[in-house]
């Protein structure tokens, strides 16, 4: 069998620029050439989708782009995503295998899956999620992505810009994202208006570009050219790209550039200055429902790590991240992201300049921090006498966190981190764990999990009457009255190991041992005498 390598992708790619639109051109084309450079090969194609790739494996071409058209459904948090724009949703480069006919030859080409993954929301202050986004090298670009989520319907979530300098000359002062966070004391921030003059200077005068609000104080009047996103006190949120006619209801104002996404269709796609070219970028959005408010910020100028983004790009981000209208801020050095933790501000993105630049203008969210929340719950253990058992918790909330293990629903002397573990566990440990997590801002109590404890025993061979009543498994064995006797159990494929519900004395006749949790109908089952 002979392969030979013919490369396709560049091609494709190439043409799929454009959306959908573009692809079923790019198929169609590539088709067209593929008939004729097969003209006369008889035979019927088939094309599917496996392994992120599609693959057509055809004496002849005819039927090629009927196989394009089957589309893979999203997936999240990984999504398989649109090269430079092509297929959809879910995109990835073709993988196509040509069979040449005869005995022999197998012409294969494959070309790597483009690849956008996207981190599920994550809470990082109440009202205020976060998430991180990559494009890899197989994409039109490198891109690292840091996107912040803000809830519209929290009441206790409030937005802030930059305020006006006073009398001091031009409109604001600048700083850079990370001191105007801690100045102001906002949880999250990133940079917002383009900005004059440039430089590095802190609490340098700065005139702005385009509408700036700051607490209903106009900083900055609208300027046709720079269109502007509105927020009002009770957070109700719109773009303009005319002057409005009243800015009375508005608390807080920033400008941009460009309206990027427009009902939920990304623009810019054939701009081709300098300015629409990839560079790192700062955009925010607007969900459809208008719900969310997204703040996002693209790396770029850094190789190997993110090249940045076109405005079109950014305007496909936006809509990856749930965002239906977007706006385009200032972007290239000037685009960062910072939160505030432990009293202390740290930027969260790769600035492209070395130095943080001193920005003119910031948009900023006052949140409240996170009561404690569980992202994992205690688990059930089963060890031997003598052997140390441990349970542990994740939890997600402001520092500082305070934790108070319970044993049977009393709190334990010294179980106070966010582990609970017992050196060398006896028959006497054997029961209901469970933890308490609190801060300043609220409380909340695990699930249990069962600790059981074994001594060197022996399995009972002879069970009988074994059945199963809803979620309540029961079965049978004949007792002596000097043992004890446990019920356990594991479920395959998941678990290896046997665990067991504490152990029952034994009554010198028949005894029933029950599972009142049997919620897998594959789970095992013995019983095992002490």
């Amino acid at each position: 069998m002979t392969f030979a390598r013919l490369d396709l992708c560049k091609y494709l790619h190439s043409k799929c620029s454009r959306g959908n639109r573009g692809a079923r051109d790019s198929v169609a084309g590539f088709r067209a050439q593929a008939a004729s450079a097969w003209e006369g090969r008889s035979g019927r194609d088939v094309g599917w989708w496996r392994g992120g790739k599609m693959r057509l494996l055809s004496p002849g071409f005819g039927t090629f782009a009927s196989g394009v058209r089957k589309k893979l459904p999203v997936q999240r948090p990984v999504i398989s995503g649109r090269g430079k724009g092509g297929f959809g949703a879910r995109v990835m480069r073709l993988g196509i295998a040509v069979r040449l006919g005869g005995i022999g030859g197998l012409l294969a080409v494959w070309c790597a899956s483009a690849t956008i993954t996207l981190e599920p929301w994550a809470p990082m202050f109440r009202g205020v999620d976060f998430a991180r986004g990559e494009a890899d090298a197989n994409e039109a670009r490198l891109q690292k992505v840091f996107a912040l989520r803000v809830d519209l319907h929290d009441p206790t979530v409030e937005f802030f810009s930059t305020p006006a300098n006073g009398d001091r000359p031009k409109e604001t002062d600048g700083q850079t994202t990370a001191a105007f966070v801690q100045s102001y004391g906002v949880s999250v921030g990133v940079n917002a208006n383009f900005f004059s003059p440039v430089n590095y200077t802190p609490n340098d005068p700065r005139d702005l570009n385009g509408l700036a609000v700051s607490r209903g104080e106009v900083v900055s009047a609208f300027e046709n050219g720079f269109p502007a996103v509105m927020i009002t006190r009770s957070n109700a949120v719109g773009f303009v790209s005319q002057a409005p006619g009243s800015l009375a209801n508005v608390w807080t104002a920033v400008a941009g550039s460009d309206l990027i996404l427009v009902n939920g269709q990304a623009k810019m796609a054939d701009c081709n200055t300098e300015f629409c070219k990839p560079h790192p970028r700062t955009a925010v959005g607007l969900s459809a429902q208008r719900r969310y408010f997204y703040l996002m910020v693209i790396d770029g100028r850094r190789p190997g790590w993110s090249d940045g983004a076109t405005l079109y790009e950014t305007g496909q981000w936006l809509l990856r991240l749930g965002a239906w209208n977007g706006l385009n801020l200032d972007g290239g050095g000037s685009s960062a992201m910072a939160r505030l933790t432990n009293g202390a501000a740290v930027v969260m993105n790769r600035p492209s300049d070395w130095l943080p630049r001193v920005n003119g203008n910031h948009l900023g969210v006052f949140a409240q921090p996170l009561a404690p929340a569980l992202l994992a719950q205690p688990t059930n253990r089963t060890v031997s006498v003598g052997q140390p058992a441990t349970f542990h918790v994740g939890v997600v909330g402001a520092p500082p966190l305070y934790f108070q293990w319970r044993f049977n629903g009393v709190s334990l002397t010294g179980a106070t981190e966010a582990a609970c573990t017992i050196g060398s566990a006896q028959m006497a440990h054997g029961g209901w764990y469970s933890v308490v997590v609190s801060n300043a801002w609220g409380a909340v109590v695990s699930s249990n999990a069962l600790l059981s404890v074994q001594e060197e025993g022996s399995l009972v061979g002879r069970l009988f009457g074994a059945q199963k009543d809803g979620e309540v498994f029961s079965v049978w064995l004949q007792a002596d009255t000097v043992g004890k006797y446990s019920l356990e159990w594991r479920d395959p494929p998941a678990e290896s190991n046997w665990s067991a519900w504490p152990a029952v004395n034994g009554n010198g006749a028949a005894l029933q041992l029950v599972d009142p949790q049997a919620t897998n109908a594959l789970r095992l089952y013995r019983v095992r005498r002490w």
